[in-house]
């Protein structure tokens, strides 16, 4: 059975959570347990369309797959168109991690559009979103109220925004600068991940083969039955939220973080500037947010830069195939070895990295041991002199403690 999560994470009489009046810190924390179920749910999911089935097409295997929507069973045929597309739209990035702001838009369906924008006859439109959270350096989170249809109250969006670093390298060091760079990050590449259906049935295995599913669950059963063609590229929700992304509020809110990050002398997906959650007046100001619809003329200019990608990229593709036997074999072992050195180089960085966060938090142990010490020769007791520099240092005592350790 699920675990029941605790108060006041109630639930109404159909098993939804109810959402609405949770603080930012608690809504985090329902959904983290909405994931954890949906995950464990996953795994007795049956009739499903994994690898091996998709590519064995075995008679046999259609029988235990089940009937399409309209009643039918799934064909030899079926199975081949299926995995047809699937290699064709796991091409489609040429390995690039992420998806555009431009595909994302100019690929969506339309029907999927007007519901983010509310415009929707269908009562299943929404209303709002609002950015409450960034973690891990790039990743950002949004509250998004559900339709008037839905059986939930809110949904969680999370993006990665994986142009991030590069734009926080590159970025002029002024405050203008880091909005400059946070709305370049914005148009750029994204990895998604909603908690609903949606999300669940018909984008998932598509964000997983094509390289933008923001870690687990990575789904890889075809969805065979809600969306066999592979149609669109986000829900709703998750179109929401990257749309809230192209206005000034949120992005100035990224912006000062992007500054903490770049000051930092340690990791930017830890520390300061890496996690920040946005409460109160925060709140009041991001809910001032009036850029929540995706616009006629976005999505057409969404639609030209993307077109305009994929001729570069069938460009590039075109010279690759012009290249001769010899050239392209010196090209691969070319590649090879830079590929090699930039291991090779990587693990240096990365063991570099680690050595200067230990000296770092070495460091700040050995101020708070000195000071400790000293309020023990002064005769204070060792658990009061944590507390008092504790609340001197703005560090909690268990912080403080760990810092203790660290110097040793």
């Amino acid at each position: 059975m699920p675990q029941t999560p605790p108060k006041p994470f109630e639930q109404d009489k159909n098993g939804a959570y109810l959402t609405d009046g949770l603080s930012e810190s608690q809504f985090v924390k329902v959904f983290a347990e909405i994931t954890r179920q949906q995950r464990k749910n996953r795994t007795h999911a049956k009739r499903t369309l994994p690898p091996q089935k998709l590519k064995r097409k075995s008679v046999e295997d259609l029988v235990k797959i089940g009937k399409k929507e309209d009643g039918t069973s799934f064909t030899i045929e079926d199975l081949k168109r299926f995995e047809k597309m699937r290699k064709q739209f796991r091409k489609r990035t040429n390995g690039d991690k992420g998806i555009s702001y431009a595909e994302l838009v100019a690929n969506a369906r339309s029907i999927d559009i007007k519901r983010a924008n509310g415009s929707s006859n269908d009562g299943l439109g929404l209303s709002s979103g609002n950015l409450i959270k960034m973690e891990r350096g790039n990743v950002v989170i949004f509250r998004v109220k559900a339709s008037t249809k839905s059986k939930h109250e809110n949904h969680r969006v999370k993006l990665r925004l994986e142009d991030w670093e590069e734009e926080l390298e590159n970025a002029e060091p002024t405050e203008e600068g880091y909005q400059a760079a946070v709305k370049r990050a914005a148009r750029g590449r994204y990895s998604i991940e909603c908690d609903c259906g949606k999300h669940q049935y018909w984008y998932r295995y598509m964000a997983t083969v094509g390289g933008y599913q923001l870690g687990q669950p990575r789904e890889m059963a075809y969805p065979k039955v809600r969306n066999p063609n592979l149609e669109g590229t986000a829900c709703k929700h998750v179109l929401k939220a990257v749309q809230l992304l192209q206005s000034a509020v949120p992005r100035r809110y990224l912006g000062k973080q992007m500054d903490i990050q770049a000051r930092k002398n340690g990791f930017t997906d830890s520390g300061a500037g890496a996690t920040k959650t946005w409460r109160g007046e925060d709140q009041k100001e991001l809910s001032k947010n009036r850029s929540l619809k995706i616009s006629d003329a976005q999505v057409s200019q969404a639609k030209h830069e993307y077109a305009r990608y994929n001729k570069r990229r069938e460009g590039l593709q075109r010279q690759l195939r012009d290249v001769t036997g010899d050239e392209a074999a010196k090209l691969r072992k070319q590649l090879k070895r830079a590929k090699k050195s930039t291991e090779t180089l990587n693990k240096k960085i990365g063991k570099l990295k680690q050595e200067r966060e230990q000296n770092i938090k070495r460091a700040i142990g050995k101020q708070a041991q000195a000071a400790v010490n000293l309020a023990m020769k002064l005769g204070v007791d060792r658990s009061k002199a944590i507390s008092a520099y504790a609340s001197q240092s703005g560090l909690s005592e268990a912080a403080v403690k760990k810092a203790l350790d660290n110097a040793n």
